[in-house]
């Protein structure tokens, strides 16, 4: 994996949101390095998939602590430039989003809510919010956790 000077965590790099994200930054020149259950669609030289449940706590922390020691060790940076940034997206029109639609009342009782969001057109298309987390990660004044919301 190519190593810029900017290296990014993103989890569910599979589908949704996570996809559009990880896209986003390695078209802007970071490194990312994508989490996420299932297997990833995604390849270019300066992506690496690590396929976990970030329901495993056991499994996360041992890649928490493989991340701290290669930030020590100096790839893509020092452990003081490390950063954590919770993201609140909204609703995003994913395709978690369309299966939730396209379910029957009986399978999931809200399926009628699902409908509702995309008729009214408030679900964000997942680039959306995705450009919005890209842009915050490339602030120079980003704290050492930081939360955010879509639009925000």
């Amino acid at each position: 994996m190519a190593v810029p000077d900017r290296v990014a965590v993103v989890t569910g790099t599979s589908a949704g949101l996570g996809l559009a994200t990880a896209r986003i930054l390695l078209a802007r020149g970071w490194s990312v390095i994508g989490v996420a259950r299932r297997p990833a669609s995604l390849t270019h030289e300066a992506y690496r998939h690590e396929q976990l449940d970030l329901g495993d706590l056991p499994l996360v922390e041992a890649f928490a602590a493989g991340l701290a020691a290669e930030a020590e060790a100096g790839v893509g940076g020092t452990a003081r430039d490390l950063a954590v940034v919770s993201y609140e997206p909204g609703m995003v029109d994913t395709a978690m989003q369309a299966e939730n639609r396209a379910a029957s009342p009986q399978d999931l009782p809200d399926v009628a809510l699902f409908v509702a969001l995309q008729a009214q057109g408030r679900l964000a298309p997942p680039e959306r919010p995705a450009s919005e987390v890209a842009g915050f990660l490339e602030r120079d004044d980003l704290p050492a956790f930081s939360e955010r919301r879509l639009g925000a």
